[in-house]
């Protein structure tokens, strides 16, 4: 019941979420996490509590190998068969995930692997603009709209979808019973318009555990008496360290 997710919920708020991102192998690394148009973004993970890791690719990739992904976009890259089946598979068990796709212009052939992980489809078009927020979301607490360089957009018609912004360049996928965020930009984050408040939603976003709606066996108190304890234990070890 309840104890079980607040015992989550502590402990995720204590130590953050594993976060896994591939090394970049397409030719725009700059538009990437770490890379020389993200230095802002990137300084904002770093001194974020969730615990972002670099690997080398989701060959490897199981439902149990980190809490969320961070999937940055690969102009003239691509994923394998196995890659788009391992992280589809990982979202699908209960993760979130956000996935950077793009325009059509420049990334034709990337844009599919999104959207064949998602079960969506991409449209066309470069879109430089400021695009006004559509919903109630927590991703857009605060978030009035987010400024693209050169935007591709998601067919709203396909998929589990709830479209976030004007022109259908952002939107969360429900993949079974997990989430992916698919921003169709990767200038959003670029240094020229870090939209800084959307950027820490994401990661906040990121490092919650997905709830279910099954029945989970009634665990008594005793989850609750630990999480409170290691919580409390959290932030007098976040005191002292300061």
């Amino acid at each position: 019941m309840k104890y079980l997710w607040i015992f989550v919920f502590a402990m995720a708020h204590c130590y953050g979420a594993t976060i896994l991102n591939q090394i970049n192998q397409g030719d725009h690394p700059h538009l990437s996490v770490g890379g020389a148009n993200w230095v802002n973004v990137t300084n904002l993970i770093d001194n974020s509590s969730q615990d972002f890791q670099k690997i080398a690719d989701f060959s490897s990739l199981t439902p149990s190998s980190g809490d969320a992904l961070w999937i940055d976009q690969e102009r003239n890259g691509t994923f394998t068969s196995t890659e788009i089946d391992n992280v589809r598979d990982f979202i699908s068990s209960g993760h979130r995930a956000i996935i950077m796709g793009e325009n059509a212009v420049g990334f034709a052939g990337w844009n599919p692997v999104v959207m064949s992980i998602v079960g969506g489809e991409s449209g066309s078009g470069c879109i430089s603009q400021f695009h006004a927020s559509l919903v109630s979301h927590e991703l857009l607490a605060g978030v009035s709209g987010i400024n693209t360089g050169c935007a591709g957009s998601i067919n709203p018609a396909v998929g589990d979808v709830e479209v976030l912004f004007a022109g259908n360049i952002g939107a969360v996928y429900q993949v079974g019973e997990g989430e992916a965020l698919v921003l169709m930009d990767s200038n959003i984050f670029d240094d020229a318009r870090l939209n800084t408040t959307f950027a820490n939603n994401v990661l906040d976003w990121l490092g919650q555990p997905l709830t279910n709606s099954g029945t989970i066996p009634e665990p008594g108190t005793y989850f609750l008496g630990l999480s409170t304890f290691l919580f409390l234990g959290c932030i007098r070890k976040r005191i002292e360290l300061s």
